[in-house]
C-alpha cells in the first residue's frame, strides 16, 4: 500500500467525500473505543465527513484503501478515525489526540513524496 500525509502531499485528484457516510465497526475498533487512554469514544453509526481533516491516504494502485481523519471531539480533544472506504465505511481503529497534539514526529520515510 503506498500511503501519502497531508504534509507531504496527497494522492492527485483525491478528495474526501463530503457525504455523511454510514460506519461498521471492526472489533478492533470496539475495543479501541472503550479502552482509549483519555476515556471512552462514543459510537457513532454515521459519520459526517465534512467536518474532519485527512490526515492519511493509503492507496492500492488507483484504490483508496484507507483514510484517515481527525476531527473535534470536545473543546480539548479530537477523534482520529482510520477508516475503510465501502458502502459502509468500516472504522479500522479510533483513538484521541489533545487538540495541541503537534506530531512533529512525521516518519518521512513511510509515506509516498
Amino acid at each position: 500500500m503506498n500511503l501519502y500525509h497531508v504534509e507531504l502531499g496527497l494522492p492527485p485528484g483525491f478528495a474526501l467525500p463530503g457525504d455523511r457516510v454510514n460506519l461498521r465497526w471492526t472489533n478492533h475498533a470496539e475495543h479501541a473505543r472503550t479502552s482509549d487512554r483519555y476515556g471512552v469514544i462514543p459510537k457513532v453509526s454515521t459519520l459526517p465527513l465534512s467536518v474532519f481533516s485527512v490526515i492519511e491516504v493509503g492507496m492500492e494502485g488507483r484504490r483508496v484503501a484507507k483514510v484517515v481523519v481527525r476531527g473535534s471531539l470536545n473543546k480539548t480533544q479530537d477523534a482520529i478515525f482510520v477508516l475503510i472506504p465501502g458502502s459502509e465505511w468500516t472504522v479500522k481503529t479510533v483513538w484521541i489526540n489533545e487538540k495541541n497534539d503537534q506530531h512533529k514526529t512525521l516518519d518521512r520515510s513511510r509515506y509516498v513524496c
